[in-house]
């Protein structure tokens, strides 16, 4: 429940994130977040269900995060 709770703030938190002076590092972090979210959501749900979880979330951020920034942010955020 508490990672369903997460991957719904996802969204708004990387809207927020683009609204900053510092857009670019908040928008990382925020790939960043949902990069974990989806890790945890696999180890601990399964491959399958974490996919249907996260996945959705994850690319939606990942497209966002490429055609605002490049590539070079996205591989940014998964580096920690």
């Amino acid at each position: 429940m508490a990672l369903r709770g997460a991957v719904l703030g996802i969204p708004i938190m990387l809207r927020a994130a683009l609204t900053r002076p510092e857009d670019r590092s908040e928008a990382v972090r925020v790939a960043r977040v949902v990069r974990r979210l989806y890790t945890d959501a696999i180890a601990e749900l399964g491959q399958i269900d974490g996919e249907d979880l996260v996945g959705a979330t994850l690319q939606y951020v990942r497209d966002r995060i490429i055609a605002i920034y490049g590539q070079a942010a996205w591989e940014e955020s998964a580096a920690e």
